[in-house]
């Protein structure tokens, strides 16, 4: 058989070394767990991400995957992570919504403006002829409240304000569940419905959110039984939301409670859109009233059982520690910094856990990993799949920044020069099983799509070629992970026969494995090539031929 061109340079020169193992600077040394509470959890992770029968509630997945692509596409069209907006409607673009560069959807949604009664110029008169438009933002939502007393109108307000550009149905529900609550508090009889009332039922949904200064929207969704077709709901003025939650956080203190019990059945109940809008409008809150959401929400609900409720959290505080208020992003920050460090609190850390993997760790990768070090070593393994997920998570959601996935990679190839009996060692070893396993960026000039993402780093930067190659080395020398990463690497070799444009990286990362190996190494790779060229894979043949041809398999 004729040999290929060599797959990879094998003549560099500027690979450094690994360096000598070294202990983690500056952490408290703990008791450890024994080796074989270690391997089960890493194990249980393992069995987790290889079934195809995962038993992750679906509705908590589906928010959490939903979550995911709202920030991830966000930054992936060249928005700013400190820009989010949840305030305005937009245009679909590649299936997200945006408006001025501002990020207001999810990918799997597509806006049209309604030409209803009431909303095709978005006019924001009410059914009274006074023009708020005409006053200042702060006064226009006080004016408001002081026209419109009834708790029919002031229920369908608070419910836009925590839910716009949800579903209309959903606004509908909070709104019926606000004004029940409100009656009851009141002692009124919530069957008795005075003539007022009444008659504002008996309007159309759209010119009810007139009254509230709200429009429609058509939306829709791609689902698994095709196109599903809804509406959504928002408000006229784009910063309205803001200024209407300042003034409800500020002012009307005798609906607060009322108005958390509610989100509360929203936050465990609801759909991924209307839990996204309700974290949003959290996030918002936490610029008025950080304190009082911290104390009535967000506490209680980070210490939740419900993983959706810690979900929720999570969300909120990523959004908030993302976005441009200075004051209230440090607030977020600092408290999930707090949470993060609480021993007797496992669902506090998991909650931090969550936004650092998911949010905070995009603008923050350095600072994420000091506290997952820090939490590794705090040797509370019942937190290691928590934080093995999160940092496989964390980097699939870099693809919108990329810088951060050689950042990503450069501390999990520092983890790794530690000692391989260290929790950290095991951990950046499993997480590299597990980019390799799930991770893939799409490629829209190749036959195939889509490949694995860390194919893709070796093709495209060089600087990330000696990083993954000594990723995927150590974790070969390590007895947990060998098995799986071998698994991996064959599915490579049978990726590429598939596709002969590929070969060069994949032949660049067993070449510098081999370079840089030992004997003991090399005679390890050496027998799988060995043995993927007898199944039949031809290119493991050549990459082994020209191995042998600069002597290094022995």
């Amino acid at each position: 058989m004729s040999i290929a061109t060599p797959p990879g340079d094998v003549n560099e020169e500027n690979l450094s070394p690994e360096q000598p193992k070294q202990e983690p600077a500056n952490v408290e040394k703990k008791e450890k767990p024994s080796d074989d509470e270690r391997e089960k959890i890493f194990q249980s992770f393992v069995k987790k991400e290889s079934s195809s029968e995962n038993k992750v509630d679906e509705s908590q997945q589906q928010f959490q995957d939903f979550a995911k692509r709202f920030v991830s596409e966000f930054i992936k069209q060249g928005g700013s992570v400190g820009t989010i907006n949840f305030q305005t409607g937009g245009t679909h673009i590649d299936g997200s919504f945006y408006s001025s560069g501002q990020f207001v959807g999810g990918s799997q949604y597509n806006h049209s403006q309604s030409n209803s009664e009431g909303s095709s110029d978005r006019d924001p008169a009410t059914l009274d002829d006074f023009d708020y438009a005409a006053i200042p933002l702060p006064e226009r939502v006080e004016r408001w409240f002081e026209n419109y007393p009834a708790m029919h109108h002031r229920s369908l307000m608070i419910a836009m304000a925590f839910l716009n550009g949800s579903d209309c149905q959903s606004i509908i529900a909070m709104s019926e569940k606000l004004e029940s609550k409100m009656r009851s508090k009141s002692g009124k009889d919530t069957q008795e419905l005075d003539d007022e009332t009444l008659k504002f039922k008996m309007l159309g949904f759209k010119k009810r959110l007139r009254i509230v200064l709200a429009y429609t929207e058509d939306s829709h969704e791609n689902t698994e039984f095709g196109r599903n077709s809804f509406e959504i709901s928002l408000f006229n003025d784009t910063n309205f939301q803001g200024a209407l939650l300042r003034y409800i956080w500020q002012e009307e203190d005798y609906y607060w409670q009322i108005i958390l019990d509610c989100l509360v059945e929203l936050g465990t109940t609801q759909g991924s859109l209307t839990k996204v809008r309700l974290a949003g409008g959290l996030s918002e809150s936490c610029k008025y009233r950080f304190d009082l959401v911290r104390e009535m929400v967000l506490i209680p609900w980070a210490k939740a059982d419900n993983p959706s409720q810690r979900s929720l959290v999570a969300l909120s505080l990523g959004f908030t520690a993302l976005g441009d208020d200075e004051i209230a992003s440090q607030q977020a920050q600092n408290l999930l910094s707090h949470w993060s460090t609480l021993k007797n609190s496992p669902n506090l850390r998991r909650t931090s856990i969550e936004a650092y993997s998911l949010y905070v760790g995009l603008k923050f990768p350095d600072d994420t990993f000091e506290k997952f070090m820090k939490i590794i070593k705090s040797n509370d393994i019942n937190l290691f799949s928590d934080i093995l997920e999160g940092m496989v998570m964390l980097f699939e959601m870099s693809e919108s920044i990329p810088d951060n996935r050689l950042i990503i990679l450069k501390h999990l190839e520092t983890w790794l020069k530690y000692d391989r009996k260290e929790s950290s060692h095991e951990m950046a070893a499993f997480v590299t099983w597990g980019i390799m396993k799930t991770s893939e960026t799409s490629v829209d000039n190749l036959n195939c799509k889509k490949l694995p993402t860390l194919f893709w780093l070796v093709k495209t930067d060089e600087k990330s070629s000696q990083t993954v190659s000594s990723l995927i080395r150590s974790s070969l020398n390590l007895k947990l992970t060998r098995s799986l990463v071998i698994k991996e690497l064959e599915s490579w070799f049978n990726f590429v026969e598939k596709d002969s444009e590929l070969r060069q990286p994949l032949g660049k990362i067993i070449t510098r494995i081999m370079k840089h190996g030992d004997s003991k190494e090399r005679l390890r790779l050496k027998g799988y090539l060995k043995r993927w060229a007898d199944r039949g894979n031809s290119y493991s043949l050549t990459i082994l031929t020209f191995l042998q041809q600069k002597g290094l398999t022995q």
